[in-house]
């Protein structure tokens, strides 16, 4: 696994980030700011710093010394999220962790966790283009189609809104225990596997898998749309 961002780089934007961070507010880990980065870095579409820059900084813009002291940190941060780009454009957005897809490790739980945080951060400025804004209609859980029945649309709304399960695991925990249990019930299984918390955290880790490859392939998706609407409007 190759990371996007150099460890010495990676370093230095943690320094920089918590330093400039106004007081009561809560920075974004670097976890979170990967995500962010990835989010960003999949829809092609120029941000203005006003916009993009906040949230880095717990959703207020630092206060800076001086015209110069804003427009380095603007090109530190510039320079990460087109490490991004250059990797996305290149189809080198490898899978950000390095554990066994298969028997994952528990200890990833929390970076993932971030990692989801900033990625949904990232979604705000274009909700539509991830059907976030209720464009899709969100079927029913007794209702789900198959694989092979359900539509793109709705594949893609149902792996990104998983990602909330992740984020904010101690609401969902509960419920999903509950489906989980409800699942094995429904499709006659006789094992003996205890359905907690740890077993959830796993499942969820195994499954942010599939659904980092889910949003990554809809990145291109979006990419190819955006350009076909450019030439189609030029010609």
């Amino acid at each position: 696994m190759k990371e996007v961002l150099p460890k010495e780089f990676e370093k230095s934007l943690k320094v920089l980030i918590n330093g400039l961070t106004p007081k009561n507010r809560v920075p974004m880990s670097i976890d979170a700011l990967k995500g962010y980065l990835f989010g960003l870095a999949v829809v092609p579409i120029d941000y203005d710093p006003e916009d993009w820059v906040p949230p880095i900084f717990g959703g207020k813009m630092p206060t800076f010394d001086s015209l110069e002291q804003r427009d380095m940190v603007y090109d530190i941060l510039y320079d990460a999220l087109h490490k991004f780009i250059t990797a996305f454009e290149k189809e080198k957005l490898y899978f950000p962790y390095n554990y066994n897809i298969e028997k994952p490790n528990l200890k990833y739980f929390n970076k993932v966790s971030e990692w989801c945080k900033g990625f949904y951060e990232s979604i705000r400025f274009h909700p539509e283009l991830w059907y976030m804004d209720g464009s899709v209609e969100i079927p029913e859980k007794d209702n789900i189609p198959s694989i092979d029945e359900i539509e793109y649309e709705t594949y893609v709304l149902l792996d990104v809104m998983a990602l909330q399960i992740i984020m904010d695991f101690d609401e969902h925990k509960d419920n999903c225990m509950r489906v989980m249990i409800y699942q094995h019930i429904k499709n006659n299984k006789t094992t003996n596997v205890k359905i907690d918390e740890k077993y959830l955290k796993k499942y969820l880790l195994e499954f942010f898998y599939k659904v980092y490859q889910t949003i990554l392939f809809h990145g291109y998706t979006i990419t190819n749309d955006l350009l076909t609407d450019d030439k189609s409007t030029t010609t």
